[in-house]
């Protein structure tokens, strides 16, 4: 049986986050599976059928795409419901651990995204560098490590972090042991690679990155969160987000917002 993540929404909140342009995977409550599918673009200079002579700066190399795709079969459709009884029941216990979880987004580059829970700080990445040698630690694809930061540890963590880089804060109402539980459990479940490290994973810039990982996270203390892929896009969608609560209408023919 294939792997599917866990993650379930309905399918006006999964028409909501295609308008405002919000990658998503998981399960939509009667329309089906949706995942993504990830492609390299050859260049056209090296085109088989056609190649050019000469192909102009910016598309003589491979670009890397993708396309999201919906399995929309009864079986599919069925599961996308869930187990009800049981979110219930998780909801209910969850409320005894209520709290908030905090979530860095560094701005500068590609950026990073990172998570402090129960005064815990998880940060994952590529930080073995990549497995493509001649890209050094900016190949796409590497040993996923998740590093978890406690006590004073967390406290200079970020504080080091934010002192650095131009970094955005954000706050989630989430079942903090919950939370806590989705980076603790894959930090054990790893091999050694510091005294506060672990290689979990491989890490994977265009699907498996900091930023799904922190959104991952957030969805398992249940806070609604989709699966965004860049800590660029996570700032966008919460801007987004800010404005809808002021007004703002995003499936008008015409958008429009208030001042604020």
């Amino acid at each position: 049986m294939p792997k599917y993540k866990k993650n379930y929404i309905t399918a006006d909140h999964f028409e909501l986050l295609q308008k405002i342009g919000v990658d998503y995977e998981g399960f939509v409550e009667g329309v089906g599976y949706v995942y993504n599918i990830y492609l390299a673009f050859t260049p056209p200079h090296m085109d088989i059928s056609v190649p050019l002579r000469y192909a102009p700066p910016g598309m003589d190399q491979f670009i890397i795409g993708w396309m999201q795709c919906i399995d929309s079969s009864e079986e599919i459709i069925k599961m996308s419901y869930g187990d009800k009884e049981t979110v219930a029941v998780e909801v209910g216990e969850g409320a005894q651990s209520q709290g908030t979880a905090s979530v860095y987004i560094e701005n500068d580059g590609v950026g990073h995204a990172y998570l402090e829970v129960n005064g815990t700080v998880f940060s994952y990445g590529r930080y073995n560098g990549s497995y493509s040698p001649s890209s050094g630690a900016f190949g796409p694809v590497g040993e996923g490590v998740l590093y978890k930061k406690t006590g004073d540890a967390a406290t200079k963590f970020i504080a080091d972090r934010t002192a650095q880089y131009p970094t955005k804060q954000y706050s989630f109402n989430v079942n903090t042991t919950a939370t806590y539980n989705y980076f603790n459990n894959a930090y054990n479940a790893g091999t050694y690679n510091t005294v506060d490290s672990r290689v979990i994973d491989t890490y994977f810039l265009l699907g498996n990155n900091c930023t799904t990982g922190v959104c991952g996270g957030l969805q398992a203390g249940g806070s609604g969160m989709p699966i965004i892929q860049t800590p660029a896009g996570f700032v966008n969608f919460m801007y987004n987000v800010k404005r809808m609560q002021n007004g703002w209408n995003p499936g008008a023919v015409v958008p429009w917002e208030p001042k604020y």
